[in-house]
């Protein structure tokens, strides 16, 4: 065997070594943002006003026991409670197989200054190593005025 073949088997073999952990590291990067994002969690936030924000919210990897929620307004934790609220609508419409997925957070009692003020909804979930994680109920930040 040549230099130039046993050269050309070495790098054949560390081309093939670095595919491999290509596709593993690919893989347990999936697995993991899978577990801690999980896209199926469903929700809606139904009505974001200056005296109530409510919606609904479920998780089908925690089957269909209701999730925590987190209020948080102006980038601040507000409120947190468990989407257990009744809402028929939604077993109707086949979104979920039990109504128990409402929620409904009560701002009268809050303490907001008057003007803009920026709300996010997120579902708790355990991640892969047991840590909470929060996954946004939508897309995008809503916002409410206070006059």
């Amino acid at each position: 065997m040549t230099v130039t073949d046993r050269t050309m088997r070495i790098l054949c073999a560390i081309i093939a070594k670095a595919m491999i952990e290509i596709v593993l590291l690919a893989g347990i990067a999936s697995y993991a943002a899978w577990e801690n994002f999980h896209p199926l969690v469903r929700g809606s936030l139904d009505l974001v006003g200056v005296d109530q924000i409510s919606g609904w919210a479920a998780d089908p990897g925690s089957g269909e026991d209701p999730v925590e929620v987190q209020l948080f307004i102006d980038g601040r934790l507000h409120a947190a409670q468990r989407a257990a609220n009744p809402r028929p609508d939604l077993v109707v419409a086949g979104a979920t197989s039990t109504s128990a997925h409402g929620f409904s957070f009560d701002l009268r009692t809050a303490s907001l200054s008057r003007g803009r003020h920026t709300l996010n909804v997120f579902v708790v979930r355990k991640g892969l190593n047991g840590q909470l994680v929060l996954i946004p109920l939508s897309d995008d930040e809503r916002s409410f005025f206070l006059p």
